[in-house]
C-alpha cells in the first residue's frame, strides 16, 4: 500500500491519498508483532505441507532422463523447527526493524508530499462558484471543504506528534516540521476565510 501511495499520489489532488496515508500510518505505528509472528509461523507450517506434497509429486511423476543417476545436493534450507524458532524469536526482531524503517520512510515521504500539497493550496472546487449553490455544497456532509479542513487538522496533529518525538539534535527535521505547521495554519486560515465568504453569499 505504501508503494502504491509513493507511485500514484499527486499533490494536486491530495485528499484521497491523505486519507489512505493516515490509515496506513496508524497500522504501521502499532507496536505489536504478536499477530504478525503468528501469521509468519502459520505460513511456514502451510509452506512446509505444500513442500512435502510437491516432493511427493516429483517422486511419483515420470521425468525425462529419470534413468540417469544424479548425485543428491546437500540441502541448505532451514528445517521446520528452525523456521518456527526464527518466527518466534528472531522473526520478531526482524519485523520490528522493518517497522522502524517503514516508519522512517513513510514519515519522509509524507513530509515531502504534504509540502507539495500545501504549495498548490489544497485547491477546493467550491471556490469556483459563489452564492447559494456554493453554500449548499458547503453544508453537504461529504463536501470538499469539510474534507480539506478535517485533513489539514489531521496533518497538523500528525506534525505535532512527530515533533514531540524528535530530539534536539535533528535540527533540520525540526525546522521542516515547524515550516510545514506554519503552512498548514496559513492554509487553514485561507479555507476558513473562503468558507466564511460562502456563508456571506447565502
Amino acid at each position: 500500500m505504501f508503494a502504491y501511495l509513493c507511485s500514484s499520489a499527486s499533490p494536486e489532488n491530495p485528499h484521497i491519498y491523505l486519507t489512505k496515508f493516515f490509515t496506513l500510518y496508524r497500522l504501521i505505528e502499532k507496536d505489536d508483532v504478536t499477530i504478525l509472528t503468528k501469521d509468519v509461523s502459520d505460513n511456514f507450517s502451510t509452506n512446509l505441507s505444500l513442500e512435502d506434497k510437491e516432493k511427493s509429486n516429483r517422486k511419483s511423476g515420470s521425468l525425462l532422463g529419470s534413468s540417469m543417476t544424479r548425485t543428491p545436493k546437500p540441502s541448505i534450507e532451514l528445517s521446520g523447527a528452525d523456521k518456527l524458532e526464527w518466527s518466534k524469536g528472531g522473526g520478531s526482531t526482524e519485523i520490528k526493524e522493518l517497522r522502524k524503517i517503514l516508519l522512517h520512510e513513510s514519515q519522509s515521504w509524507f513530509l515531502k508530499f504534504l509540502d507539495g500539497a500545501l504549495d498548490v493550496g489544497f485547491q477546493l472546487e467550491y471556490q469556483e462558484n459563489k452564492g447559494k449553490e456554493s453554500f449548499a455544497r458547503f453544508l453537504e456532509p461529504n463536501n470538499h471543504i469539510a474534507t480539506a479542513l478535517s485533513q489539514l487538522k489531521q496533518a497538523n496533529e500528525w506534525l505535532d506528534k512527530l515533533r514531540s518525538k524528535l530530539s534536539a539534535e535533528k535540527n533540520g527535521l525540526l525546522e521542516t516540521v515547524d515550516s510545514l505547521k506554519q503552512k498548514v495554519y496559513a492554509c487553514l486560515l485561507a479555507h476558513v476565510d473562503s468558507a466564511a465568504l460562502a456563508l456571506g453569499n447565502r
